[in-house]
Parts: C-alpha cells; sequence; structure tokens
C-alpha cells in the first residue's frame, strides 16, 4: 500500500494497487474510490482529511501509520 497527503487540500491518498484507473465514484461526502476496469478498488481519496483522520504521521521515510476515524465527524452518505 501507497499512501500521499497534500498539505495544501488536506487531502490523503490510499493506493492499494497500481494501475490504470478507469473510474473513480463517491463512496460518502468526500470519500472517492478508484476502481479498475473490472470493478475492483484500487485506492481510496479522503478529502478534508484531517476532518476525518485524527492520528497520522508522514514523517518518518519508513512510517508506521496508525490512524483512526475521528468519531465525531459523521460521514454522510451520497444519494444518487
Amino acid at each position: 500500500m501507497n499512501f500521499e497527503y497534500f498539505t495544501d487540500s488536506d487531502t490523503l491518498v490510499l493506493e492499494f494497487k497500481r494501475g490504470r484507473v478507469h473510474e473513480t465514484f463517491d463512496v460518502t461526502q468526500n470519500v472517492l474510490a478508484h476502481v479498475d476496469a473490472d470493478g475492483s478498488i484500487m485506492g481510496l481519496e479522503f478529502d478534508l482529511a484531517s476532518k476525518y483522520i485524527t492520528n497520522i504521521d508522514l514523517t518518518s521515510d519508513t512510517p508506521n501509520i496508525t490512524w483512526a476515524v475521528n468519531p465525531k465527524a459523521v460521514l454522510e452518505p451520497v444519494t444518487a
């Protein structure tokens, strides 16, 4: 798994597998899933990550990430 955090946009991207993204869709408000042509999830993108994730340290050269979803943040489902 690879990850990247963008401080300017407060976005956390988790990449489970590499390859070409076929489609991106909303899982919940501010959470996107990237899928391949077979429909397998390749990664997740958390917009406004600090609103939902409370413990993350990206300062190490070999980071051991521990993070938890902030229980005070509400993830609202996306309605079609």
